[in-house]
């Protein structure tokens, strides 16, 4: 269950031993596959919707886009920001 959202989940990533979630609250959260909360803070930073979430191979980055226009870049272990890729045009 993705109970924690305030809103429905638009993406879902496997990164390394976790599942994250993401959607309509713009919080990234993680979870185990059984789907507990993994431990750990949700991560912010979109100021609205996050309408992708992608996973590099071996899980250590995740990338989510949003439809504020930007792409974010994580540490997925511990959902630690990384870069901000501004809206194009």
């Amino acid at each position: 269950s993705f109970a924690d959202h305030t809103g429905p989940v638009a993406a879902v990533a496997f990164a390394g031993d976790r599942v994250v979630s993401a959607g309509a609250d713009s919080v990234l959260r993680p979870w185990t596959p059984g789907g507990e909360v993994k431990p750990g803070k949700p991560a912010g930073g979109h100021t609205d919707e996050v309408t992708a979430l992608v996973a590099v191979p071996g899980g250590a980055v995740l990338a989510s886009g949003s439809a504020d226009g930007t792409v974010r870049t994580w540490e997925a272990g511990k959902l630690a920001p990384g870069r901000t890729l501004p809206p194009l045009g």
